[in-house]
């Protein structure tokens, strides 16, 4: 199965796992037609449960589109993301 999500700066996004997913990638989105932002900036990706918030990783245009992931999250766990930083 192939999950993804966009996220967009000042928005979270809460769900309620069904299924044990694994995370394997964040990226940042680079394309014109998306409204991307080619400027160099830092953006954070944020994982907030209901023990701890956890940084994922931090992304730069220009240097770190993208970071390799290895994360499980469990079903019926509550996961919030977020990102901080002014790229999508």
């Amino acid at each position: 199965m192939i999950w993804g999500l966009t996220l967009e700066p000042g928005k979270n996004y809460t769900r309620i796992m069904g299924d044990e997913i694994q995370l394997s990638m964040a990226s940042l989105e680079t394309r014109d037609e998306f409204g991307s932002d080619p400027h160099p900036n830092y953006t954070q990706v944020i994982l907030t449960t209901k023990r701890s918030e956890y940084l994922l990783c931090t992304l730069a245009h220009g240097t770190a589109f993208q970071q390799n992931l290895d994360l499980r999250l469990r079903p019926s766990e509550t996961v919030t993301f977020s990102v901080q930083g002014k790229s999508e």
